[in-house]
């Protein structure tokens, strides 16, 4: 279930200021906005600063600070915890490392497409500048053409 900063601040008995300090550290996947554009919290993500939140809450009962008690007392329940933790940190890890060797292959592709588009350019410009050499060399022949027709015609027999 998404969920609002006020609710979930609501919800955990913190300010919105506190959840919006532990959103900077959550994926972007876990975040979005609604069509209010208020900004979201996905269940998973709410799960993650919950865990969060309940750590670092304290009560005070006359003078003596005491901890919520929602983590799990015995050490079955905690290794519990903390596996399926490590669980999700690893899967977001997985998907975070697929996304990024997608952005590198297409990366990849793209240079190599840039490379063969530069390579045809210069073998384009190679073969018109050839071109431009062929119609030089074309031109500078008739002009040694019309020097001998410009000889007087008497010339011819002497």
């Amino acid at each position: 279930m998404v969920k609002t900063i006020k609710q979930l601040a609501d919800e955990l008995g913190v300010s919105k200021q506190t959840i919006r300090y532990h959103i900077k550290s959550l994926p972007v996947k876990f975040t979005g906005k609604d069509s209010k554009n208020r900004i979201t919290i996905t269940s998973t993500g709410a799960k993650i600063i919950k865990e969060k939140v309940v750590k670092k809450t304290v009560h005070f009962t006359g003078n003596k600070p005491q901890q919520k008690n929602f983590l799990p007392v015995n050490k079955e329940e905690q290794e519990s915890s903390l596996l399926k933790r490590l669980d999700l940190l690893e899967q977001t890890y997985h998907e975070q490392l697929a996304s990024k060797d997608k952005e590198i292959a297409r990366l990849h592709n793209t240079l190599d497409q840039t490379q063969k588009m530069l390579d045809q350019s210069q073998q384009l410009q190679l073969i018109a500048e050839k071109k431009v050499e062929e119609l030089k060399k074309i031109s500078d022949r008739p002009a040694k053409k019309e020097k001998d027709h410009q000889k007087p015609w008497w010339s011819k027999f002497f």
